[in-house]
């Protein structure tokens, strides 16, 4: 081999690696640039999701103290109706025969100790 074989081959041994080296300096550019993008983009999407998931968690909360609320409300007036329909059926009884009068100073007592109780909650 010639020495300018030699030389030709370096210089295009080289040419290939200068060629190399910027094509993958370009798409290597376009590689970063297209991560940090999609970074920045998956950490606003990161806040958006946290700040939708906050949200929904505090309807959740706001919802299930509403629902509490309508239970204990729900649980007082059932125990309202049952001393209403005790007292009505009492009252029947009295007006029937003129007696059961013990049962009404009973249910009378307990209708007071019952509004009492609603009162001090």
């Amino acid at each position: 081999m010639q020495v300018s074989e030699v030389i030709v081959w370096v210089g295009g041994i080289a040419g290939a690696i200068t060629a190399c080296l910027v094509l993958y300096e370009k798409t290597g550019k376009k590689i970063t640039d297209s991560i940090a993008g999609n970074t920045r983009m998956c950490e606003k999407l990161e806040k958006k999701h946290d700040q939708e998931i906050k949200a929904i968690e505090q309807r959740v909360e706001q919802n299930e103290q509403k629902l509490l609320n309508d239970y204990h409300a729900f649980q007082d007036q059932h125990l309202t109706n049952k001393l209403i329909l005790k007292s009505i059926s009492v009252m029947v009884k009295h007006m029937q025969d003129d007696n059961h009068t013990g049962e009404l100073r009973s249910c009378a007592k307990e209708i007071d100790e019952f509004l009492i109780d609603q009162i001090t909650k």
